[in-house]
C-alpha cells in the first residue's frame, strides 16, 4: 500500500481507538506502549542492523514510555544503550513510569540531559514529544531538537517527529528531521500536509494488532 492510499485520522480518532481497546478488549495501555516499543525496534533491526549503538532521548510522557520500551529491547539485545533524559525520570508516571523502572532495573544507562549534550552513538531515537503537542516547543526542548539536529545521525521518531503536530503538519517552532518515523494505530494528517515532507522521512504504520 502507498502512502497516498492509506486512511488518516486525527489524534482525537486514535485516541478513542485506544481507549476501545482498552474497555471493550482488554488490552492495557502499557500493552499499546510495549507493541509500539516493539515496532520500533523491529525496524531499527531490519534497516541499521551494523549499528549496534544507539542513544533514546526522552520526554515527559508516553512517548518517554515508547522510548524506554525501545532502549529495554535493545539492551536486551547486546545493544549499547544509552537514554537521555530532559526530565528527571522519578517524575514519569502511569506507564511510563512503568517503563522507565523496568529499563532502570536492566541496569540501563540514564543521563539526564545537559546543554549541548554530546551524543556519542550510531543513530538517535526521538521519543521526546508526541501527538498530544499543542503548543510552540519550549526553549529547553527546542535546544535539546536543535543538538538533535545537528548530530548527523540517523533519526527515528516515535509517532511523530518532535514539534510537528500530527493532526495540521505545522512546525511549532522547530521539529526533529528523522529519517524514518515509526507512527502507531493508523496514519495521521501531520505526516503529509503542511510542512511534514521536510521531517519525517519514511513513514511506517505500526497498527499495534488493532
Amino acid at each position: 500500500m502507498s502512502q497516498l492510499d492509506r486512511s488518516l485520522y486525527q489524534v482525537e480518532q486514535i485516541r478513542y481507538a485506544e481507549q476501545l481497546a482498552m474497555q471493550q478488549w482488554q488490552i492495557s495501555g502499557l500493552t499499546l506502549m510495549q507493541r509500539a516499543g516493539q515496532a520500533v525496534f523491529a525496524e531499527i533491526t531490519r534497516r541499521w542492523p551494523d549499528n549496534r549503538c544507539i542513544g533514546v532521548v526522552c520526554g515527559a510522557g508516553n512517548n518517554a514510555g515508547d522510548g524506554y520500551v525501545i532502549a529495554s529491547l535493545a539492551q536486551a539485545a547486546g545493544y549499547r544503550v544509552t537514554v537521555y533524559s530532559l526530565i528527571d525520570p522519578e517524575l514519569l508516571q502511569a506507564d511510563a513510569g512503568v517503563c522507565y523502572r523496568l529499563f532502570k532495573e536492566q541496569g540501563g544507562a540514564i543521563q539526564r540531559w545537559q546543554a549541548e549534550q554530546p551524543l556519542d552513538v550510531g543513530l538517535i531515537v526521538d521519543a521526546v514529544l508526541g501527538v498530544g503537542l499543542n503548543r510552540p516547543v519550549s526553549d529547553f526542548y527546542q535546544a535539546a531538537i536543535e543538538v538533535i539536529n545537528a548530530a548527523a545521525l540517523p533519526v527515528i521518531a516515535v509517532d511523530v517527529p518532535s514539534g510537528l503536530e500530527a493532526d495540521t503538519g505545522y512546525v511549532a517552532g522547530i521539529a526533529v528531521k528523522a529519517a524514518l518515523t515509526v507512527t502507531f494505530i493508523a496514519d495521521k494528517p501531520g505526516l503529509h500536509s503542511g510542512q511534514a515532507a521536510d521531517y519525517c522521512g519514511q513513514i511506517v504504520v505500526a497498527d499495534l494488532g488493532l
